[in-house]
């Protein structure tokens, strides 16, 4: 980092004021209308940006986008899973599942480092 502290946490509005969270602490962020809801193990946090920003200030070789409204931390992924519709999910270590977008399995294989399942 640069030493200013910065650009390693998302400060968010929480009951009592201003709330510093460490990017690395994020398990999945989701969209939830002009918001997007921080996911902390056993905490949440909602945060008045849009899920396109937050991609954008997350380190992409820690983060991913997997759905147009989520992003999960891979370093949290255990298990990526395919429903009886044929719709795919990622489970994380929290016990969170997330669902995949069609058009975000491709990139998800090559980060899981899938060849073929």
């Amino acid at each position: 980092g640069n030493g200013s502290g910065t650009e390693d946490a998302i400060w968010v509005k929480g009951h009592k004021g201003m709330v510093r969270v460490p990017k690395r602490t994020i398990d999945w962020i989701e969209a939830e209308g002009d918001y997007v809801r921080l996911h902390c193990r056993d905490k949440t946090w909602l945060h008045r940006e849009t899920l396109t920003a937050m991609e954008r200030a997350l380190d992409p070789r820690i983060f991913m986008r997997v759905h147009r409204s989520a992003i999960v931390n891979k370093q949290r992924i255990t298990m990526s899973s395919i429903t009886e519709h044929g719709g795919r999910l990622v489970h994380l270590d929290t016990g969170a599942v997330v669902r995949v977008g069609r058009s975000y399995e491709g990139a998800l294989r090559t980060a899981l480092g899938q060849i073929a399942d």
